[in-house]
């Protein structure tokens, strides 16, 4: 036995010299393939830090300490809270695969324990059980139990993402539903007015003091109003019905807009953090490819037998391409980090597209405005001028159509400016409560 055990240790220790021998051969294609680009960003990345971990992360701590801007009791409120509650949990359920992945492989470095089957001769077998301790690895577990860090995050990010998403869908039904609704008052009250036109002008047809031909261009305009009554109607039961489908409820007789804060400093938008998280989750990844290429070391005892063993290997082997294979580890490095940066350069430039949007929708729901109240001020010495019989009828026609159209694009206006104050919560992760979520 104990002769065993000595050759055992011997061969162990002849392993460990040559898994020595190996490492300071790769240790210079580590060198020289770091050492053309110093100032790289990936070989920073790359570089050994403190072992990240779920409990300290920061991307979730940032998740879950979001608070929605959404006024509580408003409108916005009980649809976000109904869509929410609604939600079948995929990617709810998809986080908690990934965290109950992250927590088992949280204990790789223990070692493993398994049966040994061996054939001893032609009649008989031989069973036991071999423990294998990984000794020295290049990082590649520690690798693995980051990515399984990151894959959390990611899935983190993701129902974060998909949350806020949902409640900007439902809040942009419920803004097209209210438009309709606003826009379909502007043509009923149009409609009223043009009717009664239509029942002036039949009389002065019948009087003779009017032509059929003004007669039917009213009759066209008066039916081009219904159209359109009858359009607005459709669209508000559409988005209406859309809304309440994915709240499981009524929540669709809601009225009025809820104002939203427009500039939200110092909130980092969801897409940064998803590619912060994916480029953790490709650094892990490419540190364990990277070690398949280094020397490994490990331990490993045959409980059965009493043997106790030191092996030493590579993954990949030695090869003329290991250079080139650990110069593309850095290389993916510097291209995860490199989309992060431009996924923020994306975001900002996004948010400011919006925020120069809600400024022009200002500018020009005031100007808009300003001119409708001169408008209606025209249209009251029309009507008077009209009734002295200085203005035809159908100029008094014109001006109530045209101011029939000015207010519905004040309208849309004003519901297309609270759609792009969603869009910025929605891409802040905003509408929605981290802790909630």
């Amino acid at each position: 036995m104990v002769d065993t055990t000595y050759r055992a240790l011997t061969r162990g220790v002849s392993a460990a010299v040559l898994a020595l021998a190996l490492a300071g051969c790769n240790g210079g294609l580590i060198r020289g393939a770091v050492s053309k680009s110093p100032q790289s960003p990936g070989q920073d990345a790359l570089a050994a830090r403190p072992e990240r971990k779920v409990d300290g992360s920061a991307v979730i701590a940032d998740l879950a300490a979001r608070h929605s801007v959404i006024p509580p009791g408003s409108g916005y409120d009980r649809i976000a809270r109904a869509v929410l509650a609604a939600d079948a949990g995929t990617a709810r359920a998809d986080l908690r695969v990934k965290k109950l992945t992250a927590e088992a492989r949280a204990r790789n470095w223990l070692p493993s324990l398994g049966p040994s089957v061996s054939l001893t001769s032609l009649s008989s077998v031989a069973t036991s059980l071999l423990l294998n301790q990984t000794l020295f690895d290049f990082g590649r577990r520690k690798a693995e139990r980051e990515y399984a860090v990151a894959d959390v995050e990611v899935a983190a990010v993701n129902l974060s993402v998909d949350a806020n998403k949902r409640v900007y869908q439902a809040l942009s039904l419920y803004v097209d539903a209210e438009a309709a609704r606003a826009r379909a008052g502007v043509a009923r009250d149009a409609l009223a007015r043009l009717a009664e036109f239509d029942r002036i002008m039949a009389l002065r047809v019948r009087g003779g003091v009017s032509n059929m031909s003004e007669q039917t261009v009213l009759k066209q305009k008066l039916n081009e109003m219904q159209a359109t009554l009858q359009a607005d109607r459709d669209a508000e039961m559409l988005a209406a019905s859309e809304l309440d489908a994915m709240a499981q409820a009524p929540v669709s007789a809601s009225a009025g807009l809820t104002d939203l804060p427009g500039a939200m400093p110092g909130v980092t938008p969801l897409a940064v953090h998803l590619a912060e998280a994916q480029k953790e989750r490709t650094l892990a990844e490419l540190k364990v490819g990277r070690a398949d290429y280094l020397p490994g070391l490990g331990a490993s005892i045959n409980i059965g037998k009493g043997g106790i063993g030191v092996s030493g290997g590579i993954e990949n082997g030695l090869g003329l391409g290991n250079k080139a294979a650990l110069e593309a580890v850095t290389a993916g490095a510097d291209a995860a980090t490199a989309r992060v940066a431009q996924a923020a350069r994306d975001a900002a430039r996004n948010k400011q597209a919006l925020e120069l949007k809600i400024a022009n929708l200002d500018r020009q729901e005031a100007a808009q405005a300003d001119v409708a109240r001169q408008m209606r001020a025209n249209l009251k010495r029309f009507e008077e001028q009209y009734k002295a019989g200085v203005r035809p009828l159908m100029d008094l026609v014109t001006q109530h159509e045209n101011l029939a159209a000015m207010e519905r694009d004040l309208v849309n206006m004003r519901h297309e400016r609270a759609r792009a104050r969603l869009e910025i919560a929605r891409d802040l992760g905003v509408l929605a409560d981290g802790a909630g979520i």
